[in-house]
């Protein structure tokens, strides 16, 4: 069986697994992350057309999925580690938490799925424990996507409960993957690269914990599983399980992401000059992120009493205001092999209608200076860059 023929399969049943939304990927190339795109914007059968080999892909967990990455840079070790987690898992909560074993010969990826049934049936769980959460110790409103989010911060967790005690092993495991829900994990089937751009081997499927590790270097021999194993554990014993996860590790361990955010001060003066700078500007390319991510954040935040007045009137005016520069960018000359992408009035009215609803939830609002740094350093083809970049040292 061709290895394209086995991606799409494998789709097919990472979809199965949570059938509710689109499965998040992202191309990284010439070590430069492309926009995140859902599988479902295309067909499945394109998208495994679509997919290079050559290429790095990775993509977000999905909501039900926890996953324990190990590294020792020492296979002896790594194997040793992943045994312990296996063993424990095994012994867990009701009884086995099955997981499925991935390696490109270096690290092993332990992916874990709960039935989705079980995740959707704890919703109101996680609507009591979100009102505690985001009052109580984020200070702030929250929505839907909020409880959401909360739901798959605690189901990231449960890989703390599999976690070797041993504190010499435990600096081996990523925990990137218990902070943040959005995290990306790289692609099955997707290859490792050295800096150079030299294949190291493409991430395949291990049908158990070997000594041998596995190198594949060639797509035709990257395997993946027949079946996705998913843990089904009884609705009780989740709920008692999540609510511990809840108090030991998101509240007790772990200090609320957004308090840093809520307490920042943001240097609108400042943020008003770049924004004037960045409308004579052109990019090649992070042209969406830079109006997601940071115009629309800060117009917001430069006219907080017409967002309170009239959201309705203050969208429209900026989607005007912002119109001309999204179609001068878009004629600009692009680098090679990168696709033209326009931002259309939707997209722009989305960005903004967004950022309003946010803001009138009571969430902290704040530009990504980060991304418009990157935007700036790597994409900028004209305009005022010298001022614009010394601005964003600050």
């Amino acid at each position: 069986m061709s290895y394209r023929i086995k991606l799409y399969r494998y789709i097919q049943k990472l979809k199965s697994v949570w059938p509710y939304e689109a499965i998040w990927v992202s191309v990284w190339k010439d070590n430069k992350p492309w926009p995140h795109n859902p599988i479902t914007a295309y067909s499945t059968k394109e998208f495994v057309g679509y997919f290079n080999p050559r290429n790095v892909i990775y993509r977000r967990l999905l909501p039900n999925e926890f996953i324990v990455e190990i590294d020792a840079n020492d296979w002896g070790i790594t194997t040793k580690i992943a045994s312990i987690v296996q063993s424990k898992a095994l012994k867990l909560l009701d009884g086995a938490i099955p997981n499925n074993w991935f390696s490109g010969g270096r690290s092993i990826h332990m992916h874990f799925f709960t039935h989705h049934k079980i995740i959707k049936n704890s919703w109101s769980l996680f609507e009591e424990l979100s009102k505690e959460y985001y009052t109580k110790f984020l200070n702030c409103a929250y929505n839907d996507d909020d409880v959401a989010n909360l739901a798959m911060l605690i189901v990231r967790n449960f890989a703390q409960l599999i976690l070797p005690k041993n504190k010499k092993y435990q600096k081996f495991v990523d925990d990137n993957f218990f902070k943040d829900v959005k995290h990306l994990i790289r692609f099955e089937g997707s290859p490792y690269l050295d800096e150079s751009g030299r294949l190291l081997g493409y991430k395949t499927y291990m049908p158990v914990i070997s000594q041998d590790k596995p190198k594949v270097l060639l797509t035709k021999h990257i395997e993946f599983p027949e079946k996705i194993k998913v843990w089904k554990p009884d609705q009780a014993v989740f709920e008692y399980a999540c609510y511990y996860v809840y108090k030991n590790y998101i509240i007790k361990h772990g200090k609320p992401p957004s308090k840093k955010i809520l307490k920042s001060k943001v240097n609108l003066s400042k943020h008003a000059r770049i924004l004037q700078l960045l409308k004579q500007c052109t990019f090649n390319d992070m042209r969406k992120q830079i109006v997601g991510l940071y115009i629309a954040p800060v117009e917001v935040l430069l006219n907080k009493e017409k967002v309170e007045s009239n959201p309705q009137a203050f969208v429209e005016e900026k989607v005007r205001e912002w119109k001309s520069w999204a179609n001068i960018n878009y004629q600009a000359k692009l680098s090679d092999n990168i696709k033209k992408r326009r931002i259309y009035e939707s997209d722009l009215r989305a960005y903004f209608k967004y950022m309003v609803k946010r803001y009138k939830s009571g969430k902290p609002i704040f530009p990504n200076t980060s991304k418009l740094r990157e935007a700036v350093e790597h994409h900028a083809i004209s305009g005022p860059l010298e001022e614009l970049k010394e601005l964003l040292k600050k």
